[in-house]
């Protein structure tokens, strides 16, 4: 026997199973209409059901099926490579507040004069030496600058202090509340706003706490110790002292070369720009650009700027004439750095600044996902011809769609069957009876002729 008769034999039997094949047989006794009948409709749910559950699977294998699905505890690698694919993912946090300095470095570049030697102790007692010089000017630089000197130090040790104490503490006592590990722009956005507010708020309370000095020495009408804004003396026809002899005083008065107006210290701070003076007349020396004495000495200072100690020839041409006067000692200085933003603000722009010229913020995302520990994340997948959605919804569907196939097609069959058997038996009476009245009607005609 070779192959084709061998598949030919099989294709034979196969036909015939086929064409025989009855699924609605009751095994009771059938007459041929009955049985043909439930053949037909086996070959008619047979069909139905191959397009019914092709139909269902070319459906559901088309189909977007959205998901859910849970990571549990989640390394770092594998949330960016979820982030990376366009994912954004809900990661439950086991630690859900977290202290800001746990993840945050804050680190303060100060202003260049407050590491420089303007500020330095070599510096200040120079200029403290020059104080003891006789009959100085009230506004040379030799006799107040280095009260000008020691307060910007000051500013500088408070600036500093007040950025290690109160923001560094800040960021140790307060914390991060999140249930959910937020997106890397997400938390770089709240965390860059929440620095903001930190420094800002900070710089505003610096400022104010200067401003209610100034604004209460100045309502008060106190007087300087180093009487900048008041001169007391005794008149010369008053030398002999006695029991009715009183000190006199007067208003100090500063020329503002800017506005070249003269302004009196008895109802606002007045400012000046320093000079050198000779000690023999009152001609100008050398006028120090940009910086001021005054009534106050912190006045003038915060309405100063720095200017000359970035210029190398100002710094010398300053020191040429400091370093004439004294006799003990001599003294240089390097300039300022001229690395920053602006080189003309006022010490007043300075401290609104805390002294800082630049922040240098660190923000660790990778830690703050390590101390959040996330316990799951979960994250919505749309995809296509999904097995267990598919094999699911066939179990499902497939059940009932046999019983509907099993009760409806051979009702539907019988009904067809027996209107067709009902036509064809109507048309053969129909037949008949016309036949019959013709042969009357033939036999009639025969008869009369």
């Amino acid at each position: 026997m070779n192959l084709r008769a061998f598949f030919k034999r099989y294709f034979d039997k196969g036909s015939i199973f086929l064409q025989e094949l009855n699924l609605f047989s009751t095994n009771e006794e059938e007459d041929l209409h009955e049985i043909r009948n439930q053949v037909l409709s086996t070959r008619i749910y047979l069909v139905l059901l191959i397009l019914s559950v092709s139909a269902l699977l070319i459906y559901t294998s088309s189909i977007p099926i959205t998901e859910d699905v849970i990571v549990k505890q989640p390394t770092f690698d594998q949330y960016k490579e979820l982030i990376s694919k366009n994912i954004n993912p809900q990661c439950q946090c086991k630690r859900i507040s977290i202290n800001f300095n746990e993840f945050i470095n804050l680190q303060a570049h100060y202003h260049p004069i407050c590491s420089s030697d303007f500020i330095s102790n070599e510096w200040i007692d120079f200029l403290s030496s020059l104080t003891l010089l006789p009959n100085i000017y009230y506004s040379d630089f030799r006799r107040t600058a280095v009260y000008s000197f020691q307060f910007l130090r000051s500013l500088c040790q408070l600036a500093e202090t007040t950025i290690n104490e109160i923001i560094q503490l800040q960021l140790q006592a307060q914390e991060h509340i999140s249930a959910l590990v937020k997106t890397n722009e997400i938390f770089e956005k709240e965390i860059q706003s929440f620095l903001d507010t930190l420094i800002s708020t900070e710089q505003v309370n610096f400022v104010q706490v200067l401003t209610i000095l100034r604004n209460l020495t100045l309502a008060q009408q106190l007087v300087s110790t180093l009487t900048t804004n008041v001169l007391f003396y005794i008149p010369t026809s008053e030398l002999i002292p006695h029991e009715d002899s009183l000190a006199k005083y007067k208003i100090r008065s500063y020329y503002n070369a800017k506005t070249q107006e003269k302004c009196g210290c008895r109802y606002s701070s007045c400012i000046e720009e320093y000079k050198i003076q000779p000690i023999e007349n009152s001609t100008n020396m050398f006028i120090v650009p940009d910086f001021y004495t005054g009534c106050f000495i912190v006045d003038s200072l915060l309405e100063s700027s720095l200017i000359c100690f970035y210029n190398e020839t100002c710094i010398d041409q300053l020191l040429f004439h400091l370093n004439s006067s004294s006799f003990n000692s001599k003294i240089n200085l390097k300039p300022l750095s001229k690395k920053i933003r602006k080189t003309n603000q006022t010490v007043n722009e300075l401290i609104s600044d805390l002294m800082v010229e630049k922040w240098n913020r660190t923000i660790n995302f990778n830690k703050y996902y390590q101390l959040c520990e996330p316990l799951q994340c979960v994250y919505t997948h749309n995809h296509r011809f999904a097995i267990d959605y598919i094999v699911a919804t066939f179990l499902t569907i497939i059940g009932g769609l046999i019983t509907v196939l099993r009760v409806l097609v051979p009702q539907f069959v019988q009904i067809i069957r027996n209107k067709r058997n009902h036509d064809t038996m109507s048309k053969f009476f129909t037949r008949g009876k016309v036949l019959y009245h013709r042969t009357k009607f033939t036999s009639k005609m025969l008869r009369g002729c």
